[in-house]
């Protein structure tokens, strides 16, 4: 039997300490290396595209592009992004400034050529067209202002004479490339100048009185007779609605026939009284504006 020298024994006893830290590390460095490495968190989406909203358009390039009296301006701020929409503005401006009934006519709802007859033939149309001084786009819905190819369009006129300046409003809609229009109940609410209307809302010009329409609120029914008795709703004649309420005594709540009655007087007409004469100076709610409200 040989005996190792004692040396050789401590010597071992050294080494094995030390193998086995060599031999710890490389299996910790083994686990280390086959833990699967996390992904990458994923790159922020990008931001949503930036959706430029339509610039209107410079009212003042489209004036001078047509040729319009001096007397028809166009307020910047009221301004549309269709340029359709702009000259179709102009265009009856221009009418009005120049006193064109022909033109006039022909951009007019069908309801409205007997307002138009009317004015002519009292002279009241070429009396008012004749002293006026300006006449001023001022205002467009907001809906129709923005909208690159609108269908339908309100649009509020300054009329400015010696006296001041008054608002006409239109109800506008598109009839194939054509637009047509409707007069409106307006503020008879006088300013000194055309500019002074610029910037009022559209809700602003319109007539804050009863006069929005003598058929508004009737039944179907009721406006289907009225139709077919020759009577226009929006455009009556007291003397023939006098008639006309006659014969409901009975069917209608006697509250409705009154309310009727209250609004026949309200249009100028006394239901105690004969109709006045077409050519009388008192303005009707539908009607196109003859002159200055209140003049």
């Amino acid at each position: 039997m040989t005996i190792q020298p004692r040396s050789n024994r401590q010597r071992g006893s050294r080494v094995i300490p030390r193998v086995l830290c060599a031999v710890t590390t490389v299996a910790v460095l083994g686990l280390a290396s086959c833990k699967k490495e996390e992904p990458p968190p994923p790159p922020p989406p990008p931001p949503p595209p930036r959706i430029e909203q339509p610039k209107p358009l410079d009212a003042g390039s489209v004036l001078q592009s047509m040729d319009v009296d001096a007397r028809v301006e166009f307020a910047e701020d009221a301004a549309p992004v269709s340029r359709d929409l702009a000259q179709a503005a102009i265009k009856l401006a221009d009418a009005i400034a120049r006193g064109d009934d022909e033109t006039l006519r022909t951009m007019l709802d069908r309801t409205d050529h007997g307002s138009l007859d009317r004015l002519i033939a009292s002279g009241q149309w070429y009396d008012a067209t004749g002293k006026l001084e300006a006449v001023r786009v001022v205002s467009i819905n907001t809906g129709a202002r923005l909208d690159p190819a609108p269908e339908a369009a309100e649009i509020g006129l300054a009329v400015q004479d010696q006296d001041g300046a008054y608002v006409m409003l239109w109800a506008g809609r598109k009839v194939f490339d054509d637009w047509v229009f409707s007069a409106k109940p307006a503020s008879d609410e006088v300013r000194a100048r055309a500019t002074a209307w610029d910037g009022v809302s559209s809700s602003m010009l319109v007539s804050s009185g009863p006069a929005a329409g003598f058929g508004s609120g009737l039944s179907p029914e009721i406006l289907a007779q009225l139709q077919q008795l020759g009577i226009d709703p929006n455009n009556p004649d007291p003397a023939k609605l006098l008639e006309f309420l006659d014969q409901l005594e009975g069917v209608m709540p006697p509250e409705q026939l009154q309310t009727l009655r209250d609004m026949i007087e309200s249009l100028g007409g006394d239901p105690a009284a004969p109709a006045a004469d077409d050519n009388d100076d008192n303005d009707h709610s539908g009607d196109i504006p003859s002159r200055r409200p209140g003049g």
